[in-house]
């Protein structure tokens, strides 16, 4: 995401600058800005030494309708398996149509030959059914 990236640019920047020592870092936002928040802590928790959110936009999972396949990594570890698991079953409770392709021997990358074909094959077959 682009956003995160930029923020946490600044911040080094700021830093480097000496206008700032690390330990008074603190991020805020709303709505979308919400989002970001949550999303820069969850991505670079030990930046921050605060947060807050004013009507946070971090529920995606009450927004969304769109059929999705989740293609995950069982040995990702920079995104726990576990995240994508709980964001399919939060979605499937709510009615959303949802399919999971879990790849046991992958990490993040998904980029084994066998596992990469067989992902993106999945996915076309599932635009296919959906995009009419």
């Amino acid at each position: 995401m682009q956003d995160v990236n930029d923020v946490l640019t600044a911040i080094d920047h700021v830093i480097d600058m000496g206008l700032t020592s690390p330990s008074k870092v603190a991020v805020v936002g709303g709505s979308h800005g919400g989002f970001l928040t949550t999303h820069l802590i969850g991505q670079a928790p030990d930046k921050f030494a605060a947060a807050g959110t004013r009507n946070p936009a971090c529920n995606l999972a009450s927004m969304v309708k769109t059929p999705i396949i989740f293609v995950l990594a069982a040995l990702d570890l920079r995104v726990p398996l576990s995240n994508g698991l709980q964001y399919a079953r939060s979605l499937k409770e709510k009615g959303v149509e949802v399919k999971v392709l879990m790849f046991p021997n992958d990490v993040h990358a998904i980029s084994r030959p066998q596992s990469d074909f067989e992902s993106y094959l999945n996915i076309g077959v599932w635009f296919n059914k959906h995009c009419k």
